[in-house]
C-alpha cells in the first residue's frame, strides 16, 4: 500500500511519547503524501527544504519537507488528488490502519475543506478559459462611477497561452480580449498573475502582432499599451481584421512580439465559439 510505504520511508521523526501511534502516523502521512503526489504529477518540480520543530517534550524531530512549484493547470490536479487523500487519512491513518483522533480528524476536514474552496476557485470561469463551452465569449456592461451597470457593452473572453524573456521560456500566460463598438484590446498575464502594463508616463509601448486563422493566412497587425495603460491597443486599421478573424471560424492564434524587447513574446490561441453573435449585439 502506498501510504504504508510514505509512512516507513518518507517520513523519520524522533518518537514522541505524548503522542499515540495513530497521531504519529497520520501526521507523518499528511507531511509525505502532499510532495508524493506532487512528484507523480507532469509539470511538478520539488525542492528539498529542511523543516525543524519541538514537541512539547522537548523532543527535536526533523523532517525532510518538499516544497512544490508549480502552474495553475499542475495546481489543480494536485488539488484534486490531495482532497481525495485527505478526506481519505480522516479515517485511517498508514500503516496500521488505526484512526486518528477525534482532533486529528476535525483537523484533516478542516483542510478537506479549505482544499476544496481554493479547487472551485480554479475551476471558475476565468480559470478554465479554453474549456469547450459555447459561451467563451461573454457579453458584459460598464460600469459608472457607483459601479452600476450602463448600457455600454462590450464583449470579453479569456485564453490561455505561453510567454518567453530574457528571464524566462514558455511560462504560463493568461489573456483577455475585449471588444466594444470603438476599441480592441488585449490584457496579457505573465505566469497567470502579473498584469503587463506600460510603466512609462511619456511614451507609448508597441508590440508586433501576428494574428493566423486556421486555414493558414497571417496577418501583421500593430497594437500598442498607451502611457502608464494596462492593455494593448490595436490600432484602429487592424481593428476589422481581428474582429473579422474571430467572428470565422476555427482558432485564431496571437503572436505577440514587444518592439523594443524582442525576446520577450507571447503566445495563445483564441477559440472563436460564439463571438461572431456576442459581437453582433453591440450593433
Amino acid at each position: 500500500m502506498p501510504g504504508e510505504w510514505l509512512c516507513k520511508n518518507s517520513y523519520r521523526q524522533t518518537p514522541d511519547p505524548s503522542r499515540p501511534p495513530s497521531q504519529r502516523q497520520a501526521r507523518g502521512a499528511m507531511f509525505a503524501i502532499y510532495p508524493a503526489i506532487c512528484n507523480s504529477l507532469p509539470g511538478c518540480t520539488v525542492k528539498n527544504a529542511s523543516m525543524r520543530y519541538t514537541t512539547q517534550n522537548s523532543f527535536n524531530s526533523k523532517l525532510d519537507n518538499k516544497i512544490c512549484y508549480m502552474g495553475e493547470s499542475t495546481m489543480k490536479r494536485l488539488l484534486a488528488a490531495i482532497l481525495t487523500v485527505a478526506f481519505s487519512l480522516t479515517f485511517s491513518a498508514c500503516g496500521n490502519g488505526a484512526v486518528a483522533s477525534q482532533a486529528e480528524y476535525n483537523k484533516l476536514l478542516l483542510e478537506n475543506e479549505r482544499l476544496r474552496e481554493r479547487l472551485e476557485e480554479l475551476e471558475g470561469p476565468s480559470s478554465d478559459p479554453m474549456s469547450n463551452s459555447e459561451d467563451i465569449w461573454e457579453v458584459l456592461f460598464y460600469v459608472d462611477d457607483f459601479k452600476q451597470p450602463t448600457t455600454n457593452a462590450y464583449v470579453s473572453g479569456f485564453f490561455s497561452g505561453t510567454f518567453s524573456n530574457s528571464a524566462t521560456t514558455n511560462s504560463d500566460l493568461r489573456t483577455r480580449i475585449l471588444v466594444d463598438s470603438t476599441d480592441v484590446t488585449i490584457m496579457l498575464y505573465e505566469y497567470s498573475r502579473s498584469m503587463v502594463k506600460n510603466s512609462s508616463s511619456r511614451n507609448l509601448e508597441f508590440y508586433d502582432i501576428t494574428m493566423r486563422t486556421g486555414d493558414d493566412n497571417r496577418t501583421s497587425i500593430t497594437g500598442y499599451i498607451p502611457t502608464e495603460g494596462d492593455r494593448i491597443f490595436i490600432v484602429d486599421a487592424n481593428r476589422e481584421d481581428v474582429i473579422n478573424a474571430l467572428s470565422g471560424d476555427g482558432d485564431v492564434d496571437f503572436y505577440i512580439v514587444n518592439t523594443d524587447r524582442a525576446t520577450t513574446k507571447y503566445l495563445f490561441t483564441a477559440a472563436t465559439a460564439n463571438f461572431a453573435d456576442a459581437v453582433q449585439s453591440l450593433s
